[in-house]
């Protein structure tokens, strides 16, 4: 349901708004005075507010610029209500950034059409807004993405450092041959690591389709197994797989 808040400080007239809004079937709810409306304004998601231009302890104009200072208020259709409509105040207000006025006393179809009319407008502007909003946390994850990739591909890099290192000291061709196979198994998972940052870009852009391709699991599976048998032995434990003969399968 739309909730509307009605803030007016002459009770009379803010229970008969309120009776007619709850009749059209909108959420509403009243204040009787500046700092209550915007207390309420700040703490409940109203999709409209009515504001009375006179009023105690802050006026109108007071609780407007304040919605309009908060992102989470900003965007409220703001009617004010005001028995005096002078070209002054009209400009104030707007300035201050009314989205429209009523004169008092005004009849139930122009407080109603005001209404109809200011949420229509706002419908276009909300779905802007939730549509940064879902950039914005896209961003966040890709962001978040991208140092949980970093980290991914720094391991496979910092082990061919090493193997070079150590292949620079290898006393023997059995040495020399156990550094070269680990720095093969260490660029095939780096690259592998960016080919599916790759197929990540690719699937987000949409800019080409997926292409299932048979993979063979016997040499496929080693490769990825290898670096991690390395920490389990350093651990003094033992990791083993065992491949069927001509397994394969599909990746997507």
């Amino acid at each position: 349901m739309t909730k509307i808040l009605v803030i007016e400080d002459e009770p009379s007239l803010r229970e008969e708004i309120l009776d007619i809004l709850e009749s059209e079937g909108f959420d509403v709810m009243g204040a009787e005075d500046g700092i209550q409306g915007l207390n309420l304004a700040q703490t409940i998601p109203f999709d409209l507010i009515l504001c009375d231009v006179m009023l105690p302890e802050a006026d109108g104009y007071a609780v407007l610029s304040s919605l309009r200072q908060h992102p989470d208020t900003a965007l409220i259709p703001f009617i004010f209500l005001t028995a005096k409509a002078t070209r002054e105040n009209v400009r104030q207000g707007m300035d201050l950034g009314a989205d429209d006025y009523l004169t008092k006393p005004f009849r139930t179809d122009e407080l109603l059409n005001a209404i109809t009319s200011r949420l229509t407008k706002q419908a276009p502007i909300v779905q802007i807004h939730q549509k940064v909003i879902q950039l914005q946390h896209s961003n966040l994850l890709k962001d978040e993405f991208i140092g949980t990739a970093s980290q991914e591909l720094r391991g496979p890099a910092t082990n061919i450092m090493m193997a070079l290192k150590l292949l620079r000291q290898a006393s023997n061709p059995e040495q020399t041959q156990r550094y070269i196979d680990r720095l093969q198994q260490e660029c095939s998972r780096e690259i592998n690591l960016i080919n599916d940052l790759l197929d990540l870009h690719y699937l987000g852009a949409n800019e080409r389709p997926l292409q299932p391709e048979k993979l063979n699991l016997q040499t496929w599976i080693p490769a990825i197994v290898e670096p991690f048998k390395t920490q389990a032995q350093k651990r003094q434990q033992t990791l083993w797989s065992n491949i069927p003969p001509r397994a394969n399968a599909s990746k997507y």
